[in-house]
């Protein structure tokens, strides 16, 4: 493949994937290497004819003792081809002194945050870097040997974000050929020839191995990888068609159980997947996606689990998601959590108050509890209540006080014979077990008489021969719900 066939190529493989367009200013993140000095030559002849700007920036890491000629001989063949040059100085040991992080992991971050800067700086609109086809081909199987789904087997991706990788649709070798057509001489890092970590062993151990199998594994791979793309970005563009099933209180999420069960298991996990990204999770394995799949389709009610810094609990009827670890103990949300189940039994359309002037109020008490509030009003003659309200007979109660449940409450449930502790009732709820002791109870010295929005007793239940009446109203007073009763 000659020169103009090389640049033909790559240039429909960039056009295809609409990596850029007229106007662009365009940095290239050069390390003197062959692949990266490739694209930057590449970059340089095709400048006019797309109508674009090109850049480099040259990242020194300081953790070789060639590196600073490397970045000195990018600088002037830069300046031989007329191209604005960009050095920025990272100290890699340095940072892991402070920081947890492989070599690896911590260059790579330094090096990204230094060519953003740049990019701001020179105003640049994409990044592009030297990523092929071998490149492509020794990530699908880094990815494989893990264990990773099919996002994984997708591979490198030509664009995300603002970062570009025209040459994906290239190899190594071809990158080389073109380069030497313009003789140049290119720098080699020494420590890519040393099997000291996985990337490095794939190609220099396992991808000898492999192409003896199959000479025309790397493009088998590559095109494999753009075949399961077109899988991927359907199955992403789906599950983002499932939030509008997403309830959302502060920082908590709530799936209802019936969808979940529904839908394909492919499906079921991006809705876990989905669940983990919105909480800000960490990156989520495969077993952790299939243990909270398993909890959601055969578990039992109030078990929970946690992937990622994301706990999931199961309720009766949905998948509740928040902040926190099981091995941690740590859960951020309760706060949340009271709010989310506020507005989920009582509804959003709290009641207001009688304005026909058949209902005289007496007299009325407010008692406040870590976010609830209980109105009580006395009442002269009975009113249907809402789903945040219970009706008492005011002359069966004695003083009644807003708490939270105690694991010895008992209840005599309206509608049945018998008793039934409060904490049966709220698991048969759904109330998740964190929330059950803060869960709030309407009760006097004597006896429990509502389970806050859920239950009711048949003590003191109005009857005809009541003459006086209690009306018991609980709202949450968070920040998205100021109204009063």
């Amino acid at each position: 493949m000659n020169r103009e066939q090389f640049i033909d190529r790559v240039l429909a493989f960039a056009h295809d994937h609409h990596l850029w367009e007229k106007g662009d200013r365009i940095l290239a993140a050069v390390s003197g290497g062959p692949d990266s000095l490739g694209l930057l030559y590449f970059l340089k002849e095709i400048e006019k004819r797309e109508g674009i700007h090109i850049g480099c920036c040259c990242v020194n890491h300081h953790l070789r003792e060639a590196a600073e000629k490397e970045t000195v001989y990018v600088s002037s063949l830069c300046r031989q081809r007329d191209i604005p040059f960009y050095r920025r100085d990272v100290y890699v040991n340095e940072v892991r002194k402070k920081e947890r992080g492989s070599v690896e992991t911590v260059a790579r971050f330094l090096r990204y945050e230094a060519l953003y800067g740049v990019m701001k700086v020179g105003r640049f609109t994409k990044l592009a870097t030297a990523h092929h086809e071998n490149d492509q081909a020794e990530t699908i199987l880094f990815h494989l040997l893990r264990g990773s789904g099919l996002k994984g087997l997708t591979g490198i991706q030509p664009m995300r974000g603002q970062v570009i990788r025209p040459f994906l649709g290239v190899t190594k070798k071809e990158i080389h050929e073109f380069l030497s057509s313009f003789h140049v001489k290119a720098c080699h890092d020494e420590t890519n020839d040393i099997p000291d970590v996985s990337r490095n062993r794939i190609r220099l151990s396992l991808m000898p191995k492999l192409l003896e199998f199959n000479p025309n594994l790397v493009r088998s791979l590559c095109h494999m990888a753009e075949s399961l793309s077109g899988d991927e970005d359907y199955l992403e563009k789906s599950a983002g068609k499932e939030e509008k099933w997403w309830v959302r209180k502060g920082e908590s999420l709530l799936y209802p159980l019936d969808r979940f069960v529904e839908v394909h298991p492919a499906m079921q996990r991006r809705i876990l997947l989905s669940a983990v990204k919105h909480m800000d999770g960490g990156m989520a394995d495969f077993e952790g996606i299939e243990r909270m799949r398993r909890l959601a389709l055969e578990g039992r009610t109030g078990v929970r689990t946690s992937l990622s810094g994301v706990m999931m609990e199961k309720s009766r009827d949905s998948l509740y998601f928040y902040k926190g670890s099981t091995r941690k103990g740590n859960i951020q949300n309760k706060q949340d959590g009271m709010a989310f189940f506020y507005h989920h039994w009582a509804g959003k359309d709290l009641p207001k108050d009688d304005k026909t002037g058949i209902i005289d109020k007496i007299s009325s008490d407010i008692q406040t509890m870590d976010g609830w509030q209980m109105t009580m009003e006395k009442r002269d003659a009975p009113v249907v209540p809402a789903k945040n309200q219970y009706l008492l007979d005011g002359d069966a109660v004695g003083c009644l006080k807003l708490r939270k449940a105690g694991k010895s409450d008992i209840l005599e449930p309206l509608g049945m014979d018998g008793q039934k502790s409060v904490f049966s009732i709220l698991q048969e709820k759904g109330i998740p077990p964190l929330l059950r002791s803060e869960w709030p109870v309407a009760a006097d010295e004597n006896h429990v008489y509502w389970v806050g929005l859920l239950r009711g007793s048949r003590l003191a239940r109005v009857n005809e021969h009541t003459k006086s009446y209690v009306l018991l109203t609980l709202t949450w007073k968070d920040k998205e719900n100021e109204r009063q009763p």
